[in-house]
């Protein structure tokens, strides 16, 4: 009987043993959870709201993207019309006058925090004040009223232009119909069909030609010697050019970059420049017989006259000389 005692007493020690240390686990689990602030004093604040947009007891409140602290309670003002959500801070926080708090969602899917700034103003608030919450941006909210307008705004132009788009195609096909403009032409009018049949015809009748090697152009297309002596005569061109850029040749030696044909020929026409500059200036010889003075042209003028006249009485005085000399030759 005592062995039966024994063993029921050893089973309520290790269920109670147990127990404490589930407690003490879910104890330790809470102080990890609350950041080890779990007995320390918080801070109190009170916002009111128009509305929370969906703000739920225990979501987070955020300062800079920092969690410092959650909702502990959401209630309505009577009378008001306005929410009053209580926050615990987990530190106390210098909030000023200028301080604000909004909703917003902690991602697309859902889920919401109450964001709150501290404020920048010289002036601290009021311990126990009220902080007037700012209203909530609903993205959802937003994207459908986007959604909404777009879809009036595109009932209203995309219908116009369509009913516009739609009346200006039944204008066209009305044109068509009737043979005015080109178009219209081209579509009722069958000469011009039978025009188009005609060339297709002889297209297809010179592809023909080509593909059997008939005509010059066939034989352009598909001989070889045309195609040989085009690649000689290129060959010959690459020759030829290459010569001039070696500067072989009279040509070549023109073309290159040696400047000696270069200089001697800019010192000839300099030579030349002065000759002519001369002649025109009246210097030397020949430059005063072409100047613009007539003394020696007119001096030329006399010495020639005066040498006519010499040749005139030589023969007038010949025949004379003659018959004398012949005279006294006799004896």
């Amino acid at each position: 009987m005592s062995n039966t005692s024994s063993a029921d007493l050893r089973k309520e020690v290790m269920v109670g043993v147990f127990a404490f240390s589930v407690v003490i686990g879910l104890f330790m689990f809470s102080i990890f959870v609350t950041g080890g602030h779990f007995w320390r004093k918080g801070q109190l604040i009170e916002v009111t709201f128009t509305d929370v947009m969906g703000l739920r007891k225990g979501d987070n409140v955020v300062t800079r993207g920092m969690t410092i602290g959650e909702v502990k309670n959401l209630d309505i003002v009577k009378g008001s019309g306005r929410i009053k959500v209580t926050c615990l801070l987990r530190k106390q926080l210098e909030l000023k006058v200028d301080c604000s708090a909004t909703v917003v969602p902690t991602s697309i899917l859902g889920g919401r925090q109450l964001a709150l700034s501290c404020g920048k103003g010289p002036e601290l608030l009021v311990e126990g004040a009220v902080i007037e919450g700012q209203p909530p941006h609903d993205i959802m909210q937003e994207a459908e009223d986007v959604i909404r307008e777009f879809r009036d705004t595109l009932k209203k132009g995309a219908l116009d232009d369509l009913a516009a788009t739609l009346k200006s195609a039944k204008e066209i096909s009305d044109k068509i119909n009737r043979g005015d403009g080109t178009l219209g032409m081209m579509v009722n009018d069958k000469s011009m069909y039978k025009d188009i049949t005609a060339v297709a015809a002889d297209l297809k009748a010179i592809t023909s030609q080509i593909r059997e090697g008939k005509g010059s152009l066939a034989r352009l297309m598909n001989e070889d010697t045309v195609y040989n002596d085009l690649k000689t005569t290129l060959a010959n061109a690459k020759d030829v050019s290459q010569r001039l850029a070696d500067g072989k040749g009279a040509l070549g030696k023109l073309m290159s970059a040696d400047e000696t044909i270069y200089s001697d020929l800019k010192i000839s026409m300099a030579n030349m420049k002065e000759v002519s500059q001369r002649l025109a200036d009246g210097k030397g010889s020949l430059g005063k017989f072409l100047s613009a003075d007539e003394t020696i042209y007119n001096d030329a003028k006399g010495l020639l006259k005066e040498f006519r006249a010499a040749v005139d009485d030589y023969r007038e005085s010949s025949p004379i000389l003659t018959f004398t000399s012949i005279m006294f030759g006799a004896f």
